[in-house]
């Protein structure tokens, strides 16, 4: 299946760039259109995939159209758009099934809305599909082939959707603010700068993956790391003192 992409933010090239990474998709599969002409041609040098002059010529190239705009223009792009007979997969914050559907021309159009988050890019991402949805079961199947094969996929109700976008979608940033406290704190005892940084990047990236893999809560992952008396669970008594959890 062809992909095609309206809008070029940071989220779009997170999903084509880590598919084309990973090999799930070929640049010649993907298409792509965005009002900034200067960041198409961008990414069209960069990736090798498909530029188009308007968001209707992607429609009419695409079998399956990623609505990567911001959710202030999706509504007015939507309405401008002949989707007849397209599927159409949304990653715009905030905009509801029913809104979707509501801003839509054509009777015949396949829906999914998503939340992915940005670590896509890297291969480490987590995605949201939002239920319900009315893709074809061929069209889900290639949805969750592609998301998978670059993070994870979790399908939840519409309702709980705001709290992905909390915990996957921001939850990035928050922990790049961890990480560079880390760092920060390195540089603070004598580390050099990227010293620092690759130690505490690495460090939150094994927690996670023990986290992942070793079938232990939390709490218990992090009794094993602080001995009795020890500096590491004084450290812990302090970030409860201020409020980390």
């Amino acid at each position: 299946m062809k992909l095609g992409f309206i809008g070029a933010g940071n989220m779009a090239t997170a999903i084509f760039s880590g598919a084309l990474k990973q090999n799930v998709l070929k640049s010649q599969d993907i298409a792509l259109y965005d009002v900034d002409r200067k960041k198409s041609e961008e990414h069209r040098q960069a990736y090798g995939i498909t530029v188009c002059d308007s968001a209707q010529a992607l429609v009419d190239d695409s079998d399956i159209i990623v609505l990567a705009v911001k959710p202030i223009v999706a509504k007015g792009v939507l309405n401008a758009l002949d989707l007849e007979g397209k599927a159409l997969l949304s990653i715009v914050a905030g905009l509801t099934y029913q809104q979707l559907k509501e801003n839509i021309r054509a009777n015949n159009v396949h829906i999914l809305r998503t939340m992915p988050n940005t670590p896509l890019m890297a291969g480490c991402g987590a995605v949201a599909f939002s239920l319900p949805h009315s893709f074809e079961p061929e069209e889900l199947t290639f949805a969750k082939e592609l998301f998978s094969a670059i993070g994870i996929v979790e399908e939840v109700e519409e309702r709980l959707i705001s709290a992905v976008t909390g915990i996957s979608g921001s939850g990035p940033a928050y922990t790049y603010m961890f990480i560079e406290a880390l760092a920060d704190a390195g540089v603070k005892h004598g580390l050099t700068k990227a010293v620092s940084q690759r130690l505490a990047a690495q460090t939150v990236l094994g927690a996670a993956k023990m986290v992942q893999t070793q079938n232990k809560h939390t709490s218990q992952l992090r009794d094993e790391v602080s001995s009795p008396g020890g500096t590491t669970i004084e450290a812990v008594q302090k970030l409860d003192e201020l409020g980390l959890k």
